[in-house]
């Protein structure tokens, strides 16, 4: 038994466990590991946040560059993404149409089919209805952020 016993005792040579120096060592790169992640998931957040206020300022330009739009002209047509319309000068209307419809991920206007200026962009859905004088939009984006907006309209030439 004393042999056992002898035998079982450490003579520094062949130590299996670890020292103070290796467990400290352990501690200090998984401390920086959590502190990397926390970093990192900060980050993160605070870019998910900055994309969420964009597309929520991208939908309020939107909608006041559509109302601008609207002020001295009639909707002649809205079908699913396509708003047309066309420009009243002294009571007449004018054949020159303007449309805002969709093009990829984009929603554009053009004036007169030329050329594109973009207005909404990394959309996913966009719907346009017309009901009495109002104009009701919804845009989903890339990001599944969702909003909807009613614009009133004139639907008939002012003399």
């Amino acid at each position: 038994m004393i042999r056992w016993w002898k035998s079982c005792q450490s003579n520094g040579k062949n130590d299996q466990g670890l020292t103070l120096i290796e467990c400290l060592v352990t501690i200090q790169v998984i401390s920086a590991m959590v502190l990397l992640f926390s970093f990192a998931l900060s980050q993160f957040t605070a870019l998910e946040r900055q994309v969420n206020d964009d597309r929520q300022i991208e939908w309020h330009l939107f909608l006041n560059y559509l109302e601008q739009d609207l002020k001295d002209k009639v909707v002649t047509d809205v079908k699913g993404e396509t708003i047309t319309f066309k420009k009243v000068v002294d009571g007449v209307v004018q054949e020159e149409p303007m449309t805002y419809n969709r093009y990829k991920n984009l929603y554009r206007r053009s004036v007169r089919g030329l050329g594109h200026h973009p207005v909404l962009m990394r959309i996913s859905t966009f719907s346009a209805e017309k009901k009495d004088d109002q104009l009701i939009l919804k845009v989903t984006f890339d990001n599944l952020e969702s909003y909807r907006g009613i614009v009133k309209v004139v639907d008939h030439v002012l003399e």
